[in-house]
């Protein structure tokens, strides 16, 4: 089966059997669980074609490896959504004329689905977050864009896949065309880097309401009344020296000591200085899914999440694997973590149960094999 996938990925992250000019190849989107998808279904057997996009690339691009091809088109810095992505429709496009494929699937119901369901109507297409649900936090001219786009793909899709039962539940009324839901693909190689028993970190990108960051440093700021030697360290875009967050700490409170702006890293970093980690805590109002839970799993880091926040309570077992708080609030968050940091037996029981959760529902070779089903269903309804 040639498998044809849409959507954002890090090439870095591509196995490196698979015969790739890495090197030579621009640098993606960044998405790691679309990427873990590939190397999943590439240990398969699988030939697949991966239809992508970068900012570093001008014209249509293509390279080859052992079963796979990646071709490349441009993605603009700016005045994207205006025309509502087109030039970015027209580089896949043109690509997917190019290399023909026997099942299409692509992520997120934005301008990577739009071009697949224009190359092949019987297209799968996988939600990765709720539209409707983010133009609600993010108020603005592309949010409100892009929720029109997504209207056109559900419209349009006969085939829809969400990544959890919260999206799932948001698809009611497209029920007919929905095959279920199929968790993200996370993989983590723990390297047994010690623990740091004073150490908090957060992973998020962009310093706004959904993620909610600003609760957790007026928490953190209870926390080290408490505990004196914490230390927070903010992972991710906005989150370095003289970023948003900085900014906004530094305006309300001048200086808080233990707060460490660590800003974007590479992503093995994350999960090196994740693993030294006790507590990871994630304190976003929205998640489709949230990748970050399930890596701080498999790192066996203590999670801590909303009790409200989308798929958050369902990835983390409703309590099985984390623990569920109201994150809204900085004195029951502060509490949460002081109690978690506190109790050490509970913490050690809790990511014991934690890494198991995972490895049965979120592994890549798991999460592949329900994705080649589903593959092998839509080539069956359609030969």
């Amino acid at each position: 089966m040639k498998i044809g996938i849409v959507g954002p990925i890090s090439n870095d992250l591509l196995l490196d059997s698979m015969g790739l000019p890495k090197e030579k190849m621009p640098e993606g989107l960044r998405s790691p669980n679309v990427t873990n998808l590939i190397n999943g279904l590439w240990e398969m057997g699988h030939k697949i074609v991966v239809f992508s996009l970068s900012r570093d690339q001008e014209k249509p691009v293509s390279f080859y490896g052992n079963r796979i091809t990646v071709c490349y088109s441009k993605y603009r810095y700016r005045l994207r959504a205006v025309d509502a992505f087109r030039e970015e429709r027209r580089g896949l496009l043109i690509n997917m004329h190019d290399h023909p494929v026997d099942v299409m699937h692509a992520h997120w119901s934005y301008e990577f689905a739009m071009a697949a369901l224009k190359m092949d109507k019987n297209a799968l297409v996988t939600l990765h977050d709720w539209a409707p649900q983010v133009l609600l936090f993010m108020p603005n001219y592309y949010r409100a864009i892009r929720l029109l786009m997504n209207y056109y793909v559900l419209f349009r899709s006969r085939y829809l896949l969400a990544n959890s039962q919260y999206i799932a539940k948001n698809l009611y009324r497209f029920k007919t065309k929905l095959l279920g839901y199929v968790y993200n693909p996370i993989t983590v190689n723990p390297k047994g880097n010690c623990k740091k028993s004073n150490r908090i970190i957060a992973v998020n990108n962009g310093f706004n309401a959904i993620k909610n960051v600003a609760t957790l440093i007026d928490a953190f700021v209870v926390v080290k009344e408490m505990v004196a030697d914490a230390e927070l360290h903010l992972y991710g875009h906005d989150y370095g020296i003289g970023e948003g967050a900085y900014a906004w700490t530094e305006s309300k409170y001048g200086c808080v000591k233990g707060i460490k702006f660590e800003g974007e890293v590479p992503y093995e970093t994350v999960l090196e200085k994740m693993e030294e980690a006790i507590i990871l805590v994630h304190p976003s109002r929205e998640e489709s899914f949230g990748n970050v839970l399930v890596e701080a799993m498999f790192c066996k880091t203590a999670v801590i999440g909303g009790d409200r926040s989308g798929a958050v309570p369902e990835v983390l077992g409703y309590g099985k694997a984390g623990v569920l708080e109201d994150i809204g609030s900085a004195n029951l968050l502060a509490k949460a973590i002081v109690n978690l940091m506190e109790d050490e037996r509970r913490r050690k029981a809790l990511v014991e149960r934690a890494y198991e959760y995972a490895m049965e529902n979120f592994s890549v070779q798991r999460v592949s094999e329900r994705h080649s089903k589903i593959y092998q269903k839509i080539l069956d309804e359609n030969p």
